[in-house]
């Protein structure tokens, strides 16, 4: 199971890495092959749920394990528009007091802008925490010896 963690998130730092270099352009061309990728993502990562894992994936892990590190610290956050949206659908379930809620809804849009927050400092603390984890498996990184006391 934690290879398949594993490559779930690696699959997702290649798709966030190329949707992000995407998102760049406002062309509906593009949009359309990153909502295409989205979904090639979500059904790969079904059937990487239900299958052994990706030799493909394995090969690169083992081959560049730098770059898989960075990937992997980073994978979560392709599968977070997912949380999003659930997380719409919760508001609007218990939000059924008002069956056409304004245009903008202070409550929602407060609960957004913290959510963004939130994903850019917990990205940040994944690169952090995955350059952290490539220097404790350098071999030119030592930690200092503490001084014997008598």
């Amino acid at each position: 199971m934690k290879t398949h963690l594993k490559q779930a998130l690696l699959l997702g730092g290649f798709y966030f890495i190329v949707s992000f270099l995407l998102s760049f352009s406002e062309s509906p061309i593009l949009n359309t092959i990153d909502n295409g990728l989205f979904v090639a993502l979500l059904a790969t990562v079904l059937v990487l749920t239900f299958l052994k894992p990706l030799n493909s994936l394995e090969n690169f892990q083992s081959k560049s394990p730098n770059i898989s590190t960075y990937l992997i610290s980073i994978g979560w956050a392709a599968y977070f528009p997912v949380f999003t949206f659930l997380f719409g659908i919760i508001y609007g379930l218990f939000n059924t007091s008002n069956p056409m809620p304004a245009v903008s809804d202070p409550v929602f849009d407060n609960a957004i802008k913290i959510i963004v927050v939130v994903y850019f400092a917990a990205l940040i603390i994944s690169l952090i925490t995955a350059t952290v984890i490539i220097l404790m498996h350098s071999k030119k990184f030592r930690f200092p010896h503490k001084a014997k006391t008598k």
